[in-house]
């Protein structure tokens, strides 16, 4: 059991009016209006619940919802494609909780919580937002759910663990992307493998949600792989290794490309991958646009930035590679206007917002930031 559980800690504690900065070059700022934030604190169960100023990315805790409850220790949250439903991973009760987001960005709870697997500890919704599908860590399977609304219906369980190995070695899986929806795109699942250091793939049935494992299955990645990220375009995929300190680039061929002559979904190592991260690389961002990418440092608390290359998915660090979080960063989200990044400082319980020059990649911190918040939190959802 000890064995089964070693990096289940790195995969859950694996999302004012001006900007100030270091940097000569001005830093974006976003379009007018407000967005949602909301921030999951495993010590208290709960989620509180921030207005997002688009033009300043400053956040306002929302007074008239401030939190709604979660289970015990949850670890992972997504945000329905619809946005108007969210799904939580509760650790240590086996559970995913559901919620309305309602038109003013409060949450109401949709019943009871879902079981799921042995230890949840990440989600994918596909972007049609038909199926739900949870990495469990505790007996390395995939849960798979069909979704209306709020209400999630049990499709089956899916091993994580591949179907040719004699063995069958715990692969402990800790993070999940997924493809789709784009004109000429694959259906695929990727699983980060945090026991055997590999990405495995499933290819996914957009009609039923089943899964079906791909030969080959899956490929070597660094050192307790704890975070994945698509590019926009999905023909990219990085990995955060959190025991390697670095990240790994992959084209996925989830769609023909100059690198890939047909969409079969197969993972194939980017030139000069792996590339050079913090202390304990365990979640990862990129820009909407594709063209950076930040990586959340548990070990040294601080986010790495990177430029994102074209149609290679080289990355190369910014021109200033490092920015200072608060203790033991877990989670880091972009919203969709690709102007700001927020992260969630587990350690320093805090929340730190940063805005990107869209030229450099540069992070100037928010004016007011960072945003104090009780009891470890521990990822983060935007709309």
């Amino acid at each position: 059991m000890r064995m089964k559980f070693r990096f289940l800690a790195a995969a859950v504690l694996v999302g004012s009016l001006g900007l100030t900065s270091c940097s000569s070059n001005s830093t974006s700022t976003g379009t007018s209006g407000s967005g949602y934030v909301w921030v999951v604190s495993q010590g208290n169960t709960s989620v509180t619940f921030y207005s997002m100023n688009l033009t300043s990315g400053q956040l306002t805790i929302n007074s008239t919802n401030p939190s709604a409850t979660t289970g015990r220790l949850p670890s992972a949250v997504v945000v329905a494609p619809s946005a108007k439903a969210m799904f939580i991973a509760n650790t240590n009760d086996n559970t995913v909780s559901s919620y309305t987001i309602n038109s003013d960005g409060t949450l109401t709870a949709a019943g009871s919580a879902t079981p799921t697997g042995q230890a949840p500890v990440s989600l994918a919704v596909d972007p049609t937002g038909k199926f739900l599908y949870v990495a469990n860590q505790g007996d390395n399977t995939i849960s798979i759910f069909s979704v209306s609304g709020t209400t999630l219906s049990a499709v089956g369980t899916v091993s994580a663990i591949d179907k040719n190995d004699a063995l069958q070695t715990p692969t402990g899986p800790s993070a999940l992307a997924i493809t789709g929806g784009l004109t000429g795109s694959g259906n695929f699942l990727y699983v980060a493998d945090q026991l055997t250091d590999t990405v495995s793939t499933f290819q996914y049935d957009p009609t039923s949600g089943g899964l079906t494992q791909l030969s080959p299955f899956y490929v070597q990645a660094g050192t307790n792989p704890a975070a994945l990220a698509l590019s926009p375009d999905q023909n990219f995929l990085y990995v955060g290794n959190s025991g390697s300190n670095n990240i790994s680039s992959f084209s996925t061929c989830a769609l023909v490309s100059s690198n890939c002559g047909s969409s079969n979904g197969l993972l194939n190592p980017v030139s000069g991958s792996p590339f050079s991260a913090g202390t304990n690389p365990v979640s990862i961002a990129i820009a909407p646009g594709g063209e950076f990418l930040y990586a959340a440092n548990k070990g040294s608390n601080q986010l790495t930035g990177y430029k994102v290359g074209s149609g290679t998915g080289v990355l190369t660090p910014t021109a200033t590679a490092t920015f200072s979080t608060g203790l033991s960063p877990v989670w880091v989200a972009i919203p969709p206007e690709g102007k700001y990044v927020y992260v969630a400082n587990s350690g320093g319980s805090s929340v730190t917002a940063y805005g990107i020059n869209t030229t450099n990649g540069f992070l100037g911190e928010v004016s007011g930031s960072p945003y104090s918040i009780s009891n470890t939190p521990t990822a983060i959802a935007i709309r």
